[in-house]
């Protein structure tokens, strides 16, 4: 068993065309496609890493899901906020199994510029197509390359 804090994520692998769609509205101060991800748990208390496993299997996020844009706390960037049953099914999951959350619920999201100021959450048109996940990536935070 490995108890240690834990953070595990999944890439977006179609980062580059999401971001062209936005581009092509005229967005700014877009986000690396490389850096995009979304956060499945960050937990800083120590948690026993075989237990909470990861789940390889890529997913995709239908055109059907529901969407929302959303102003990232603390930075400033703006994104895309999804609904996921999926995805809330595997953070409830992962504080079944020990891990902690400091944050107020879970609301899976992927960020999409980095700090935009002058940009309302509403001057864009949502992405609707797919997001295409890659498997889950877990680091510990202390140490995390993203």
């Amino acid at each position: 068993m490995r108890f240690r804090p834990i953070y595990i994520l999944r890439q977006v692998l179609n980062g580059a065309e999401i971001l062209d769609w936005y581009r092509n509205q005229g967005v700014r101060n877009l986000r690396n496609p490389a850096e995009m991800h979304l956060n499945i748990m960050h937990c800083m208390d120590s948690v026993d890493w075989d237990a909470v496993g990861l789940c390889v299997e890529p997913m995709i996020l239908s055109e059907q899901g529901t969407r929302y844009p959303i102003r990232v706390k603390g930075t400033g960037s703006t994104g895309i906020g999804i609904n996921s049953e999926p995805l809330i099914t595997r953070w409830l999951e992962c504080i079944r199994l020990g891990c902690t959350w400091r944050h107020s619920g879970y609301h899976p999201h992927v960020a999409t510029t980095h700090a935009h100021p002058g940009l309302a959450e509403n001057e864009t048109k949502m992405y609707l197509g797919q997001i295409i996940l890659g498997p889950e990536l877990r680091f510990d935070p202390n140490h995390s390359p993203v």
